[in-house]
């Protein structure tokens, strides 16, 4: 299933630089190259959170190429939930008005190391896109 492996390369890429945003503009000034209205509008996150956790959960279920279930796309499976995770997570911040210890413990740990896991995702996801057949990426 080839199409599964080039879109969840491009759902994790998009969602890596939609987390990451924050870091890539203030590092990079990310919003010559990406509209930032996009990238961090609460719908914006909203579906391509719920997108890229379904891509997370099919990487665990279909293998591109024959290669080893649930081991040979394990890195980009969970790439793909965490990020999608966090994506949702912004979109649940931005909505809620009440905060519970869990959800502060939450941010605290996803949304304000969200630059590193955006980075982290992106990193992983390159690496995936150049070497598909290696064993856990």
């Amino acid at each position: 299933m080839y199409q599964l492996y080039a879109f969840s390369v491009l759902v994790n890429l998009i969602a890596g630089i939609s987390v990451a945003y924050p870091l890539l503009q203030e590092r990079l000034s990310a919003g010559r190259f990406f509209a930032e209205e996009g990238f961090t509008s609460p719908r914006f996150r909203l579906l391509w959170g719920l997108l890229t956790l379904v891509f997370g959960i099919l990487k665990f279920i279909v293998v591109a190429g024959g290669g080893i279930p649930v081991l040979g796309d394990f890195i980009p499976a969970i790439t793909g939930l965490v990020l999608g995770f966090i994506l949702i997570f912004h979109f649940y911040l931005d909505r809620a008005t009440v905060k519970s210890d869990t959800v502060l413990r939450l941010e605290h740990i996803f949304i304000e190391n969200a630059g590193v896991f955006g980075i982290l995702g992106l990193v992983f996801t390159f690496i995936h896109a150049l070497f598909p057949g290696v064993l856990f990426l």
